[in-house]
């Protein structure tokens, strides 16, 4: 009889990205995200004035691979470094690719995936086709804008979430304060 190799062994149910994608660090001259894969992948991070595709969208890419940090645990911060600094105050989505580097044991999904193919953009609450986005803060100290938000509330009532649904939900212009005249 054959014992199972020693150490966890994840359900057959985990999904390849574990957590993220997470914006790490933006500024005009790269952006940094972070994400955390069931399996060792290279990583592909591409830039996008604005979030909807469309033709002469893309911005720049960078390219990074997976650091294991456990059996089934593989992390990367991919940065991608345009050759034009970014505009302040601009809306940019963001797109993540894993390509699958040689066998391992037990990873028997696609060659290749993004965000749109494992379903994340929408699990994060993102329209299909839509990007997960960044904003670089504004020129202006005055034109910042912070927002904060809390998941219980004694006065709100458990059948009126805020925004009402993250389907409906439009995020606001980064120089106009959100609020619920952003839903739609």
């Amino acid at each position: 009889m054959n014992a199972p190799p020693p150490g966890p062994r994840p359900p057959s149910g985990w999904p390849l990205v574990l957590a993220g994608p997470m914006p790490r660090r933006v500024e005009p001259g790269a952006v940094s995200v972070f994400v955390a894969c069931r399996h060792p992948r290279a990583v592909e991070l591409s830039i996008h004035r604005g979030t909807e595709p469309g033709p002469d969208t893309l911005v720049h890419t960078g390219q990074g691979r997976t650091v294991p940090l456990g059996r089934f645990l593989h992390v990367a911060v991919v940065t991608a470094r345009p050759p034009a600094a970014l505009a302040p105050g601009a809306v940019y989505g963001y797109d993540l690719r894993f390509h699958r580097e040689g066998d391992h044991a037990g990873d028997d999904g696609p060659a290749t995936d993004d965000l749109g193919s494992l379903g994340l953009a929408d699990q994060l609450g993102y329209r299909p086709g839509q990007r997960p986005s960044f904003v670089l803060p504004p020129e202006r100290l005055e034109q910042v804008r912070f927002v904060h938000g809390s998941a219980a509330s004694r006065t709100a009532s458990a059948a009126t979430p805020w925004p009402p649904s993250t389907r409906s939900w439009r995020a606001p212009t980064p120089t106009r304060k959100p609020g619920r005249s952003s839903c739609s």
